[in-house]
């Protein structure tokens, strides 16, 4: 009835009208053998008649289907606007509730979806933080024809805050005229306050990484890059914005690149830890020693999510390395100089300790004759003394 729709007792009258009618073009056809030409006129009818009966038949069913199809999807709508745990409502423009569901009012803290409808008088004033927030919604949803998407902070029964999505579309009727909002409201406080948590903890960790003095990056398996720290972006010189979400072919030169990928994808194979060493010019035009250490790691799941890697320029330990070297191979020079030096002046002492001991041997032999000349000089004079 509400659309207009005829009601079973009309449509069993409708139904026995046009069987009384089948009965009486049945009998005209029969009085039309005598004519002929009547008889070509009421064939005719007949069929529009026929045709108009189907027809009006298939309309009736379809009402029919309709209306049970209607009665149908109010149910269906009935019963997700009763059971939804997102906050369904329609309000006037003037800043009423017409209709809510319990969801919307749990949300604002009432016991019932009439308590809302009864208590809030101005949704402006009573809901919204910032009441001017309101009026600039409805104004912008005056002025579009689609669903519309607002983040808001609003306020609950009790006074507290909560932050929620709010998506609006304006209801017209017949002649398109806006007749009220339709909403629904979903709180997202506690997703937001983990959105800030989280936000809190990733600045954190940029900032720890970004105070390791070298490079660091993570990629996903895709090959991918995540994130890096500044030393990274200072040794590939290039800022984060334009490493993240690119490969690693588009960040350095593809001879590497290549090299890279496939230790990249050799360690995706075997998850674990990689370290390799690679030496070439890099962008600053010099020739550059670098070591590689990657280890994959893994999702909540325990699958492997990516690779994290890190690498370190050893060309100046190298460099030093490579005159430490130097300087020992010229040490071992001179210390076999002088070890010869040395084995040359020990024999030449050895020979001059030698000629030594020759000579003190014939000056002790001579001083020992000496004092037995001086002895027997002595006795002489002793002798002609006494003559």
């Amino acid at each position: 009835l509400v659309l207009g729709l005829p009601d079973e007792e009309h449509i069993t009258s409708v139904l026995s009208l046009l069987n009384n009618l089948s009965a009486i073009v049945a009998l005209v056809l029969r009085s039309a053998i005598l004519y002929e030409k009547q008889e070509q006129l009421i064939r005719e009818r007949t069929a529009e008649l026929r045709d108009n009966y189907e027809k009006l038949a298939m309309e009736l069913a379809e009402r029919l289907r309709a209306g049970e199809a209607l009665r149908e999807s109010e149910e269906k709508y009935r019963t997700i606007f009763q059971n939804s745990p997102l906050g369904i409502f329609r309000s006037s423009f003037e800043g009423r509730f017409l209709d809510v569901n319990p969801a919307t009012a749990k949300i604002l803290g009432y016991d019932s979806p009439e308590a809302v409808i009864r208590e809030i008088y101005n949704i402006a004033e009573q809901i919204y933080v910032h009441t001017g927030d309101r009026q600039r919604i409805v104004s912008e949803q005056l002025g579009s024809a689609d669903i519309t998407h607002y983040v808001n902070r609003f306020r609950r029964k009790d006074g507290s805050e909560f932050i929620a999505n709010l998506y609006l579309k304006t209801i017209h009727d017949a002649e398109g005229r806006p007749i009220y909002l339709q909403g629904i409201v979903e709180d997202i406080t506690e997703r937001k306050l983990a959105e800030t948590k989280l936000k809190e903890q990733l600045y954190f960790l940029q900032q720890l990484l970004d105070s390791i003095p070298i490079p660091v990056y993570y990629k996903d398996v895709d090959g991918l890059y995540l994130g890096c720290n500044a030393a990274f972006e200072a040794s590939i010189r290039l800022s984060r914005k334009d490493i993240v979400g690119k490969t690693v072919h588009e960040v350095v030169p593809k001879e590497r690149a290549d090299m890279h990928h496939e230790a990249d994808l050799a360690l995706l194979r075997h998850p674990g830890i990689q370290t390799y060493e690679v030496s070439g010019i890099y962008k600053d035009g010099k020739q550059h020693d670098v070591i590689f250490y990657k280890a994959t790691f893994v999702d909540a799941n325990d699958c492997v999510a990516g690779i994290v890697g890190t690498q370190i320029d050893i060309t100046e330990r190298k460099r030093v390395e490579e005159e430490i070297r130097k300087l020992n191979e010229e040490l071992r020079r001179l210390n076999d100089e002088l070890e010869e030096r040395v084995k040359r002046r020990t024999a030449e002492l050895e020979e001059k300790n030698k000629e030594l001991s020759r000579m003190n041997k014939l000056f002790v032999g001579r001083e020992l004759r000496m004092v037995e000349l001086k002895e027997k000089i002595k006795e002489l004079e002793k002798a002609a003394n006494k003559v």
